[in-house]
């Protein structure tokens, strides 16, 4: 319960959208005099006596600005300050802007306070002129400090939606490894609703071995062409139907390509087909450099359904292509989960 109450409502919390106070202390004089100028000047506020209390509301309902008592008898100021400055339950309330009470103008309390990230200092007597200042400049500070964070957040939210909603990646012009996830189901469906004879399907992981290598040395432009050029490459040697995915995108060095027309007696020529495609020539860079670049696959056959497990395929894949990274450079492992007794190709 409130030391000072108050025959209205109108300074809680919950008030319009007034910049919110709370009040902590357990000195019955000097909740009065502070109450008193808040109403004056009109600011929404609260009181709590005890540390614990004032940290319980703080929690439930944030504050723009407390102003709280150096001396509290469960928590002292300067600790109440430092919990809701670190921010660890919910990083928002380390915006809230923190005006201690003291009883002089100690240097030591103030380089403690100071320390621990109270913002402001009043002192006793309280002077009504400079509290209600400190008061309207801290709100001030507090509200611009949350909509700044509220900004922050929003334009990350954005910025993962439009990262999601991007069709294609930039480096290779495949689709992205989202539009894929988010498209295929629907595509695969079709697929089978319109009874097409297109049995199986082969998932490819293909992985570029030297990728790390060319990027730590030559950097993140020059690893990026060479990305484009091996997707080009790929693209001219897969199935005119066959999918396509930058699959890789945070690591750069995996694309995926997906086949539903195929025979799987049929897929190790079409990896070996890859393998040269990229092997065999060295990828001209811009600078005039030559540089030589290999591929590893790992396969996936299985019988086409709409309700395929594609998380799962993925593991798969990457399962296979680590086996591969194993055998060497340019190595390939197939396996046909349709037929349940799975056959690895080197």
């Amino acid at each position: 319960m409130s030391l000072y109450h108050l025959k209205s409502d109108t300074y809680q919390f919950s008030h319009n959208n007034q910049p919110r106070v709370l009040v902590v202390s357990t000195n019955n004089e000097l909740v009065k005099q502070i109450c008193s100028i808040l109403i004056k000047y009109q600011f929404a506020f609260e009181i709590a006596n005890l540390g614990e209390q004032a940290w319980q509301m703080i929690n439930r309902n944030c504050p723009d600005l407390v102003i709280c008592d150096w001396e509290i008898p469960d928590m002292s100021g300067l600790a109440l300050c430092q919990r809701i400055k670190a921010g660890l339950i919910n990083q928002s309330l380390s915006r809230v802007y923190f005006v201690a009470v003291i009883a002089d103008r100690q240097k030591e309390q103030r380089a403690m306070g100071i320390e621990v990230g109270i913002d402001e200092f009043v002192y006793t007597p309280i002077d009504e002129i400079e509290l209600s200042l400190r008061v309207r400049s801290g709100c001030r500070a507090s509200v611009t400090a949350k909509l700044l964070g509220w900004t922050k957040q929003k334009l990350a939210i954005q910025e993962k939606l439009f990262k999601a909603l991007e069709l294609t990646d930039r480096a290779t012009g495949l689709l992205t490894q989202q539009s894929m996830q988010l498209g295929l189901p629907r595509f695969l469906a079709e697929l089978e609703q319109q009874n097409f004879d297109r049995t199986y399907l082969n998932l490819m992981l293909l992985g570029v071995s030297q990728y790390e290598q060319v990027r730590d040395k030559y950097g993140n432009r020059i690893a990026a062409e060479v990305m484009g050029a091996i997707a080009g490459r790929i693209r001219n040697k897969v199935e005119a139907d066959s999918i396509l995915c930058h699959y890789g995108c945070e690591s750069g060095n995996e694309l995926i390509c997906i086949t539903t027309n195929i025979d799987p007696n049929c897929i190790n020529d079409l990896g070996q087909r890859l393998l040269a495609a990229v092997s065999t020539h060295p990828i001209a860079v811009d600078g005039g450099l030559l540089l030589p670049m290999n591929l590893n696959i790992g396969s996936v056959v299985c019988q086409l359904s709409a309700d395929l497990d594609f998380p799962q395929l993925i593991e798969q894949g990457h399962q296979l292509l680590a086996k591969a990274k194993q055998d060497g450079k340019n190595c390939m492992r197939i396996a046909d989960i349709s037929a349940q007794t799975p056959i690895y190709t080197a």
